[in-house]
């Protein structure tokens, strides 16, 4: 059973993104459109998500001051990955842990994806696709993906 909601009910959004539930696992994916704006920096994530995304805003010519992150240990289990259509559309197609159907949805131009559980696969709509990708690493080779039938 698929169930997509909109995000929290965010103050200064003036477009939601979608999340994507299945009942078995949880929180999917959390899909953002290009044009999808905030006035103040956002983030659509969980703390508790294996990976955050937002959208970050700020006024005149602030930017972000500088920083750095500390170090301390995490533990994760699997592994989420970040899409960002560059050029071209596709289609996400994501499946339950049982490999059922939840949802299949389109990304164009500019559009992006956070995938943080589940089965999925990308179907190029055009030829000459380019996805950047991000997940997190290192990567273990056999014992980090398998690929279905």
């Amino acid at each position: 059973m698929m169930i997509t909601l909109l995000a929290k009910n965010l103050a200064g959004v003036s477009k939601m993104p979608k999340i994507v539930f299945s009942e078995k696992i949880g929180k999917l994916a959390i899909i953002l459109k290009a044009d999808e704006e905030v006035n103040a920096t956002t983030f659509f994530s969980d703390p508790e998500d294996a990976m955050q995304i937002g959208l970050i805003s700020t006024d005149s010519n602030r930017g972000i001051p500088k920083h750095k992150h500390l170090l301390f240990e995490r533990n994760l289990s699997g592994t989420s990955e970040f899409l960002l259509v560059r050029r071209g559309s596709c289609s996400v197609n994501l499946w339950g842990i049982e490999e059922e159907t939840v949802q299949s949805f389109n990304l164009n131009e500019g559009d992006s994806v956070l995938l943080l559980g589940g089965i999925h696969s990308i179907d190029s709509k055009t030829k000459n696709l380019l996805l950047l990708e991000v997940k997190q690493g290192p990567y273990a080779g056999s014992l980090d993906k398998v690929l279905l039938e």
